[in-house]
């Protein structure tokens, strides 16, 4: 396994795979997982929707799926990213999603419909993981040779850059 994620329910807990699938488990009742097998290489990341109804996962394939926990259908494939894909972050009001990739850049998606918003560049080097602030007016992003940059969510700028 290389990701995991509680729903914010907690009752259902989501891993990604070197394999390529997501497993959902009923951490409840330890039923047998949902598989989701919709990505064509490793996934490194998965992150459930602040609601709980969607789940995202990212995968070295460059995509970035978000499909429905409870229909377990792909709701969108975003393919924006020409490496890829580390890390996910959700809004915190589950509109959006950002997404970190192994092309050195950040990008942010309209989190149901897929739309390409912004894509932040800055990183020197692969971007592996991206967060979102608690009220979602900041991203902050670190890179492989541990740079931390923090960005403006809606345009995007650059509010500063930490070395460690």
């Amino acid at each position: 396994m290389t990701a995991l994620s509680w729903s914010p329910d907690g009752k259902l807990l989501a891993s990604a795979s070197t394999d390529g699938t997501v497993h959902i488990w009923d951490t409840l009742t330890g039923a047998p997982p949902l598989i989701y097998r919709a990505h064509q290489d490793e996934v490194w990341s998965v992150a459930w929707s602040p609601n709980g109804r969607y789940l995202a996962s990212g995968s070295l394939d460059g995509t970035v799926q978000v499909w429905d926990a409870q229909t377990e259908r792909t709701q969108v494939t975003y393919r924006g990213h020409r490496a890829g894909v580390w890390a996910i972050s959700w809004s915190p009001d589950g509109t959006y999603l950002a997404s970190a990739s192994k092309d050195q850049t950040v990008q942010i998606w309209e989190a149901l419909t897929g739309k390409q918003l912004l894509t932040y560049r800055g990183h020197g080097s692969e971007v592996t993981h991206v967060a979102w602030s608690p009220e979602g007016k900041y991203i902050a992003s670190v890179s492989d040779g541990g740079v931390v940059h923090l960005w403006n969510a809606t345009t995007g700028k650059q509010v500063w850059l930490l070395h460690l």
